[in-house]
């Protein structure tokens, strides 16, 4: 405790001010103002919802890509980790830092030409991701489901060992 003085009328006055508390609860309080903005800054999430409004996709990017699924406000998909292990040792969908995000919907018909319908509605949503190292993944929120796909921009072939879809 430090004693701070002042003068009150002619008398000198002692206030007792307890300056380690009041220096413990600032720096209590910028370090917590610094684990919510580095833990913002790490995981950002983008939403999409199907042309019908029924499903709700959660895309989590930060160390991990996850994602989740909502149907008509009920969870149906608990957070889900993906990603493509490659032979050379690339992880594609880890320690991802996005470059740019895209949306797009379609509503179109597509000609069957061995269904026993002539054409087939195509309708949906969907948001591509696109991450430093060359690759992205689309998201498509169709009225009766959710898919999902890796896309890359590498030159020549790879392999892929192993592939995390939980």
């Amino acid at each position: 405790i430090k004693m701070i003085s002042y003068l009150c009328s002619d008398i000198i006055c002692w206030i007792p001010i307890p300056l380690n508390c009041i220096m413990r609860r600032s720096v209590l309080f910028i370090a917590a103002l610094f684990v919510l903005f580095s833990a913002t800054a790490a995981e950002k999430s983008y939403k999409l919802i199907s042309v019908d409004g029924r499903i709700e996709v959660t895309i989590c990017v930060g160390e991990k890509l996850s994602y989740t699924i909502d149907y008509d406000h009920k969870r149906v998909l608990e957070p889900s980790d993906i990603a493509l292990y490659l032979a050379d040792g690339v992880v594609l969908g880890q320690q991802c830092r996005l470059s740019r995000v895209s949306r797009g919907a379609v509503n179109s018909f597509i000609e069957a030409k061995f269904y026993h319908r002539n054409t087939i509605s195509e309708r949906y949503n969907s948001i591509k991701l696109d991450f430093k190292g060359s690759y992205g993944v689309e998201f498509r929120a169709y009225d009766e489901g959710v898919c999902y796909r890796f896309i890359t921009n590498r030159s020549g072939d790879f392999m892929v060992n192993d592939e995390c879809a939980e």
